[in-house]
């Protein structure tokens, strides 16, 4: 089966299901003539997904024929066949381009399920027979199915006229009537007959329903959870999806994005798919069971940080949401890790990621398995790629590092050209701490990277023809998580293939050279294996460099250093040769080539088409003015700036000492980065740089200089001053108490930035509860909040704590504060639930778990009598109900009348007031000669009206924090 009818197998295994039952446009559809009509149901269903159509005036004509071309129609509707793709000429003589069934009929040959007579024709005219019918649905069952499910079934029939099938038709008709979609009149197929509309609309439900139950699973939908999560919604339910059987990649490009796992949801129709970075405003192309769907990321509005969170016990990521400044993100000073003691967190250089929006922190230090370290983050300062004037926002958030997984192996990769390799790389889902390799049984020292997340392995030799054995001893991460031992099995991969090259011209003196995979740059850049000659053969100057710009190792820049290639023409074409010394990472060598280029005399001066501003990350401060360019300039380690006039928002000349004398520009660049004389923290509002004319040359021999050049630059309005405080700030005092410095004079009272305002703090995500106090001390420097009784649910020296819009005396507002406090649990616990057991007793459910279980805490009433004593209370220590209390009502004795135990009138009783003698309030609940041997009570006795438990006005059962148990509750148990 081709690639393209797996697609259409896809769409059609969901196309017919919702065609079938989906409501449509014809919803309702009424006929006259198919009451009596076998299918009756069929042909309504098939009528309001518009599949079928009437003959008019409301009639359907159930007993008509169907002729070739309108069962194709029906086909085409049913499986929601492209239509709107017809082939410029026709397959079939008699369905030309303007048959009424053209578009129809053409899609069924694309997906496979047309093929025509053979002589060029496809019978149009002709009746359907019914064994033609029974080939179409065949074939259309194998495109849902995705492989050929029909080949074979001729053994599954069982018709009396098998012999007059055609050989064609036998595997489709034992298909189908192994299937159940057709099962013949009287023990014959009537192969020959013709089908009637009728048959036609019975038997395509019934094919729906089969191939409901061949089709493969397919995916549906998806959607964008965040740039590292997919969420699928499959066709039907699947049984098991591996990493593998999914594929996303760049619509555009095909470039294919790595799926790192995929999680099936418990009613296994969809499933969350974890991805490397999807690029943000990027449509993606998902696939999986045959069909693919497109899903597009949102383009952010703004950079900000997106998210931080803990990868393992040695590092954290910081995801913004979008491409950051790599300076910027990189820069150690804008990222601040503080322990809940308020003591820094080291870690070393932030590492920015491939996908330019995730930046690692390696801590220092990792957080053994034993322990989880909470930390404040905070991030500032980081810049925008694309623009060097927007910076995200401060961020602040706490999060705790715990690792309690163990590392595992996730890649194991040796390559070679040759008949054996001589290294190995073996990589890990964390960093992970010196591991033993054994190699085919012989130990190894791997060499790590710098995150300790891959080892290399030299000086082997693994022959590439057999399969290895990959031991890893002691593995363990650092947080001490530890594997013993880790095999795994390996093959060497060979690639012999030889680099392949392609040369274009980059601008009027250089060529852009690109190799089909990564080459060795020793053996290209800087030698004298890529030679340049001119029209005569030759010699010409030239250097060879690797493109700035490449991260893949395949790129690099041939420049012409002769000056006046243009002094005669205008056109040039040069001769690069390029020799077998050069080789990919491998030794594999490229083939000798000799490729001609045209070079054009660049006449086009360029143009400034824009200007923004660089700033301090730390300091907020202006650093530079850039020009944007519409081509790459010439090189230029000194541009002199003495020309450019700068004039501010109220018409003021500022160009006296503006800018820096000179600045350095890189060739190639296309932005120009103009150089103040020194920082600036006090550029607000609209300046205009008047730029005169040939400051700038193009990177071309003709070095053409750019135009004269207004450009307004607004450096923002006068921000809102701000100031920090820090984890230091925080004291507690008592419970539930504590203190917080923000070193300066605050706001307090009913006004805007109060620093006595509930609302401008948090704990643990939640608003402070009411009732909370906070006050200021005299010099209104520190705020005493103290949090009410019945406030705090669950005891946590390390609860996060929020601080935002507190400003201070001068109206300076507080930056948002990310720490933590620690608070207990003051909230007393409830008696919530008493349930009534099988076997007479009773349990007792707490709104949390008590330390005692004093039967004086609880007052048991039976029949509306309270039990002053004969029960027992026992706190349940194991199993499901563990935490809650057992009840226990045992029974009293009485012999009866006849004062005679083990005789008719003996009667078992609760004595509800502990007297050992049955009188008024006391509950019978069992008569006869064997009562005697009851011990307990059961409750659910039909004597028994009902069943209450109270607790007293003080118990003195408490919680895990002494937090007494509620008094003064009721529970009903029957």
């Amino acid at each position: 089966m081709t690639k393209s009818k797996k697609f259409t197998a896809a769409v059609a295994a969901s196309a017919v299901a919702s065609a079938m039952v989906a409501p449509a446009a014809f919803a309702g559809t009424t006929f006259s003539d198919i009451d009596g009509s076998f299918a009756k149901d069929a042909i309504v269903k098939l009528a309001d997904a518009g599949i079928i159509n009437g003959v008019g005036n409301g009639q359907f004509n159930p007993t008509g024929l169907i002729e070739r071309q309108d069962f194709a129609i029906i086909l085409a509707k049913a499986l929601k066949l492209d239509t709107t793709s017809a082939p410029a000429s026709a397959t079939f003589s008699d369905i030309p381009k303007d048959h009424y069934a053209f578009a129809a009929v053409e899609a069924a040959v694309k997906a496979g399920l047309i093929k025509g007579n053979g002589d060029g024709s496809f019978g149009a005219g002709a009746n359907l027979s019914r064994q033609d019918m029974a080939v179409f649905f065949g074939r259309a069952l194998n495109v849902v199915a995705g492989s050929d499910v029909v080949a074979g079934k001729a053994s599954k029939l069982s018709f009396s006229d098998n012999a007059s099938i055609a050989d064609y038709a036998k595997d489709a008709v034992g298909a189908a009537f192994e299937l159940g979609y057709i099962s013949g009149d009287n023990g014959a197929f009537n192969p020959n007959g013709n089908a009637t509309r009728e048959q036609v609309a019975s038997l395509a439900t019934r094919w729906m329903a089969a191939a409901a139950t061949v089709g493969n699973a397919s995916v549906t939908g998806a959607t964008v959870v965040d740039n590292n999560t997919l969420t699928l919604s499959f066709s039907k339910e699947v049984a098991e999806v591996k990493a593998a059987d999914v594929k996303v990649a760049v619509k555009a490009t095909n470039a294919v994005v790595n799926v790192q796992s995929v999680t099936l949801a418990a009613d296994k129709k969809s499933a969350t798919v974890k991805v490397d970075n999807l690029a943000s405003g990027t449509t993606f192309s998902v696939s999986f069971g045959g069909k693919t769907v497109d899903v597009t990321t949102a383009t952010p509005s703004s950079l900000a940080v997106s998210s931080v969170s803990v990868l393992n016990g040695k590092q954290i990521a910081v995801k913004f949401s979008k491409e950051v400044e790599a300076v910027t993100a990189t820069t150690a000073a804008n990222y601040t890790l503080v322990d809940s003691a308020g003591g820094a967190v080291p870690f070393a250089a932030p590492v920015l990621q491939d996908d330019g929006v995730t930046v690692i922190l390696n801590l220092t230090n990792a957080t053994l398995k034993t322990m989880s370290t909470p930390v404040a983050v905070t991030v500032k300062g980081v810049l925008d790629a694309a623009d060097a004037t927007v910076k995200a926002p401060l961020y602040s958030t706490t999060v705790t590092i715990s690792d309690t997984t163990a590392a595992t192996v996730v890649s194991v990769s040796s390559k070679t050209n040759s008949v054996a390799a001589d290294k190995l790389t073996v990589t890990f889902s964390e960093p992970v701490n010196t591991p033993i390799f054994k190699i085919d049984g012989v130990v190894k020292a791997g060499v790590a990277n710098a995150d300790f997340t891959a080892y290399t392995i030299s000086n082997l030799s693994l022959d590439a023809a057999a399969s290895h054995t990959l031991q890893v001893l002691n593995l363990s991460d650092f947080s001490t998580n530890n594997t013993p031992l880790v095999t795994q099995t390996f093959n060497v991969t060979k690639d012999v293939a030889a680099p392949t090259a392609s040369v274009a011209a980059k601008n009027d003196h250089q060529f852009l050279v690109t190799f089909s995979k990564a080459v060795d740059a020793t053996t290209v850049a800087g030698t004298m294996n890529i030679v340049v000659k001119d029209e005569l053969l030759g010699a010409v100057n030239s250097t060879v460099t690797a493109d700035s710009s490449d991260t893949t190792g395949t790129k690099f820049i041939v420049s012409i250093t002769d000056a006046g290639l243009y002094t005669n023409k205008d056109s040039r074409t040069f001769t690069l040769l390029l020799n077998n010394n050069i080789a990919d990472t491998l030794g594999n060598k490229l083939t000798a080539m000799t490729t001609q280029v045209a070079l054009n005399k660049d006449v086009t001066a360029p143009t400034i088409t824009g200007a923004t501003f660089k700033t301090n990350a730390t300091t907020g401060g202006v650093l530079a003015i850039v020009l944007s360019l519409s081509e790459g300039a010439a090189a230029n380690p000194a541009l002199s700036t003495a020309g450019i006039k700068v004039i501010d928002q109220n018409g003021v000349d500022k160009t006296a000492g503006f800018f820096a004398p000179t600045s350095p520009v890189t060739a190639g660049s296309t932005k120009v980065t103009l150089n103040l004389a020194a920082e600036k923290t006090d550029l607000y509002n609209n300046y205009s740089f008047f730029i005169p004319a040939g400051l700038i040359a193009d990177n071309s021999q003709a070095l053409n200089k750019t135009a004269a050049y207004t450009a307004n630059v607004n450096f923002g309005t006068t921000p809102t001053s701000t100031f920090t405080v820090a984890q230091s700030g925080y004291t507690p005092v008592s419970t539930n108490k504590f203190v917080f410095d923000f070193k300066r004079a605050v706001k307090g009272g009913a006004v805007a930035g109060s620093a006595t305002d509930l609302n401008n703090y948090t704990i643990n995500g939640s608003a402070l509860p009411a009732g909370t106090s906070i006050t200021l001390d005299i010099a209104m420097n520190v705020a005493t909040i103290t949090l009410p009784a019945n406030s705090i649910a669950k005891t946590d020296s390390n609860a996060i704590f929020t601080i935002s819009n507190v400003q201070d005396s001068s109206g300076n507002v507080v930056s948002p504060f990310s720490g933590f406090v620690a608070v207990a649990d003051n909230v007393s616990p409830v008696m919530s639930a008493a349930a009534l057991n099988a076997d007479g007793t009773v349990s007792l459910t707490f709104s949390e778990a008590l330390n005692a279980n004093n039967a004086s805490d609880f007052v048991v009433s039976v029949n509306g009598s309270n039990l002053s004593a004969g029960y027992t209370v026992q706190k349940i220590v194991a199993g499901a109900d563990a935490g809650k209390f057992l009840v226990t009502v045992q029974v009293a004795h009485s012999t009866g009348v006849d004062a005679t135990a083990g005789t008719a009138d003996d009667f078992a009783f609760i004595d509800a007031n502990g007297d050992a003698t049955f009188n008024a309030g006391d509950i019978k609940v069992a008569v006869g000669a064997t009562t005697g041997a009851l011990m307990n009570a059961d409750l659910t006795s039909a004597l028994i009206s009902s069943v209450k438990v109270s607790t007293v006005a003080a118990p003195a059962a408490t919680d895990a924090s002494g937090n007494a148990l509620t008094g003064g509750t009721t529970v009903t148990a029957k």
